[in-house]
């Protein structure tokens, strides 16, 4: 080879993504800082010089989607071919439509553009259909977190089936920093626990996490449990479709669980790392997920993690979790009370989560990646 393959990697998504996707872009650039010129592929970083408004204004929003849409189809293409890239790479489901240059990669997270379109906004989402989808073809490898969607993937864009790759995320390294207002929080956070047990979930509030039919699960299993509170750390996306807050906070109220069920908000990467560490388990009733990265960050944590028995959890978690069906309250209710109070199986799956977490690495799958861009790359 007489030189280095050149590829290129958008970094908008550093400005704009959300917990999961700007995660998984951070982390893969870590990876590609230390594997950049090592087996003959140099990374190129194409950073994004704007803000992204994430306000409400409906001028704003204009506004930002011709900045994404004139930096997708104008400025990346430049980019590239003033730079000789061999391969482009987009984490955000979205490519130029321009063959510059020739070969792409691009992520898709999961499939909820086609199977939860009501939850999108409409601009977004005809952009998707028009533009993202409009960009696949024969020069394109689509990536994805797990087997579970590549096999969802297939049904939607069954030409491709053999330029879709499954490779799965990891949890992201966090270490616990120590500081004033770290400690502040701590003081706050064990007063509002009242030196009771927790059941922990991380994430955003839409409906499609269904945390309403687990706060009634848990409701039930609480009046033997009173020693137990429920803690949901995260809020709700921007974005209006899809958000389950109001009605999440409704139900609580009218369950009368105010000081039993706890909405503390977005948390910090110590103060995550806190809650990890201290909860009794983690609970993920989620009614679709393309990955489930906080099954994997629990069991790193050596948290015991009950999951929903759907869509690609079950492959994430393997043995190392206890399911129910996110539909049937009286398995969800259960799963609580099991996890509650038998301790032995507690402590079984902190050991088997802790082993299986290992089997998930962002170094391990950067260089996966990586032969992705190198076999791609001969490929005539």
């Amino acid at each position: 080879m007489s030189r280095n393959i050149r590829v290129a990697i958008d970094l908008r998504d550093l400005k704009k993504g959300k917990t999961g996707t700007l995660t998984y872009l951070k982390s893969l650039c870590l990876v590609f800082d230390n594997l950049n010129k090592i087996n003959g592929v140099e990374y190129l970083y194409i950073r994004y010089p704007l803000s992204v408004f994430g306000g409400k204004n409906r001028v704003g929003k204009i506004i930002e989607h011709i900045l994404y849409t004139l930096w997708k189809q104008l400025v990346l293409p430049i980019y590239c071919l003033i730079n000789r890239v061999d391969i482009l790479f987009c984490t955000d489901y979205f490519l130029p439509l321009l063959p510059i240059p020739q070969k792409k990669v691009v992520v898709f997270h999961d499939t909820f553009f086609f199977e939860h379109p009501q939850n999108y906004n409409p601009i977004w989402l005809k952009s998707f259909h028009l533009i993202a989808l409009k960009a696949l073809n024969p020069n394109t490898m689509i990536i994805v977190p797990s087997n579970y969607v590549k096999t969802r993937l297939e049904i939607f864009l069954p030409l491709m089936k053999d330029q879709i790759i499954a490779v799965y995320e990891a949890a992201k390294k966090i270490e616990l920093q120590q500081s004033e207002s770290f400690e502040v929080w701590k003081q706050q956070f064990n007063k509002k626990l009242e030196e009771d047990k927790f059941i922990l979930y991380v994430g955003t509030l839409d409906y499609r996490k269904n945390l309403e039919s687990f706060v009634k699960a848990f409701y039930t299993a609480q009046k033997n449990n009173p020693g137990v509170k429920f803690i949901i750390a995260g809020d709700s996306p921007k974005y209006k479709y899809g958000n389950g807050k109001a009605s999440l906070i409704k139900l609580i109220h009218s369950l009368d669980m105010n000081d039993k069920v706890l909405l503390i908000g977005k948390v910090s990467d110590t103060q995550l790392q806190y809650l990890y560490r201290n909860a009794l388990c983690y609970g993920f009733p989620s009614l679709d997920e393309g990955f489930g990265l906080p099954i994997i960050e629990a069991m790193e944590n050596g948290l015991p993690v009950m999951a929903a028995n759907n869509t690609a959890l079950p492959e994430i978690g393997g043995d190392a979790a206890i399911y129910f069906s996110p539909f049937n309250q009286d398995e969800m209710t259960n799963a609580i009370q099991t996890l509650i109070k038998n301790d032995n199986l507690r402590n079984e799956l902190k050991i088997k989560g802790q082993e299986r977490a290992k089997l998930f690495s962002w170094e391990k799958a950067g260089k996966e990646i990586e032969s992705i861009f190198k076999n791609f790359y001969v490929t005539q």
